[in-house]
């Protein structure tokens, strides 16, 4: 985690709902810039806690970031993400199925978040957790910028982001909408094979790709 986020379950006594709360902590990571994700993260999700937003984006409850003290509070999702739900014994299978039912919904997210000026950046296994119900939930908006920020600023070296958003040679290089949506294609295409880009097979669980002939010697 980096140190900078601690998630937790915890009882909201003033709407009466278990709620997941995501805690300030600097750890490694300089103190300036831990506080500058978290107001970002509540920037966006107080955008948009007025109006409507899809089902497959992490529900908002609450946050506050001030003095030693930050928190993003949301709804507490039971179910692990899509890549913990792949590696777990009698979990989900990634295959054309698993496409629809997880990719579809999160496609719509990014759909929402795109159309109200936002760039995700950071759409990945580990950031889509699966409801119980099945239904997936887009989280963490921490590395969320808006699409008319300058290119140079969302290059700027940054340890949250992943090394293809801060490579310093390619800032000339436009970043928004067009970055998750690539981003969305290798989140979809490890749904349908259970492996990520540069990863072999067997480093996801114990799953390999949905072509079973293949794991006959068919």
């Amino acid at each position: 985690m980096g140190g900078r986020r601690s998630r937790t379950g915890w009882d909201d006594t003033l709407r009466e709902t278990p709620v997941a709360r995501k805690l300030v902590s600097d750890g490694s990571h300089g103190r300036t810039q831990v506080r500058a994700h978290f107001r970002g993260e509540l920037r966006w999700f107080r955008h948009f806690e007025d109006g409507p937003t899809p089902g497959s984006l992490v529900h908002f409850v609450d946050g506050s970031v001030g003095g030693d003290l930050g928190y993003v509070a949301t709804e507490l999702v039971r179910g692990g993400s899509v890549r913990e739900e792949f590696e777990r014994d009698g979990g989900r299978e990634p295959c054309l199925e698993t496409v629809r039912e997880v990719g579809g919904p999160v496609c719509r997210a990014l759909a929402f978040l795109h159309r109200n000026g936002v760039a995700h950046l950071d759409l990945k296994p580990s950031n889509v957790l699966v409801r119980r119900t099945g239904r997936p939930a887009v989280i963490d908006l921490n590395a969320a910028v808006s699409t008319e920020t300058d290119p140079d600023v969302r290059f700027q070296f940054d340890p949250f982001k992943p090394p293809e958003l801060t490579r310093p040679d390619d800032r000339d290089e436009q970043i928004g909408p067009l970055s998750d949506v690539y981003a969305l294609g290798a989140f979809l295409s490890f749904l349908l094979t259970g492996t990520a880009r540069g990863e072999n097979p067997s480093s996801v669980g114990t799953r390999g790709p949905v072509d079973r002939r293949s794991r006959n010697g068919d």
